[in-house]
């Protein structure tokens, strides 16, 4: 769930985080990095979430 958070961080400012990393970082690559971040982890959660839900009924 924090990886979410940080993706949904990654895409909300990403002129804030390139100014952060020591190297010169684009902001359009921190988006991506955001959004795949989101769309990966999101999946997860509610792959996990999902395997929880289904095993706690039976």
């Amino acid at each position: 769930m924090a990886f979410v958070i940080f993706g949904i961080w990654f895409i909300t400012e990403p002129e804030r985080l390139a100014s952060l990393v020591y190297r010169p970082r684009s902001v359009d690559f921190i988006k991506i990095i955001g959004i795949v971040g989101v769309a990966f982890f999101g999946i997860c959660c509610l792959y996990i979430f999902k395997n929880y839900l289904t095993k706690n009924m039976d």
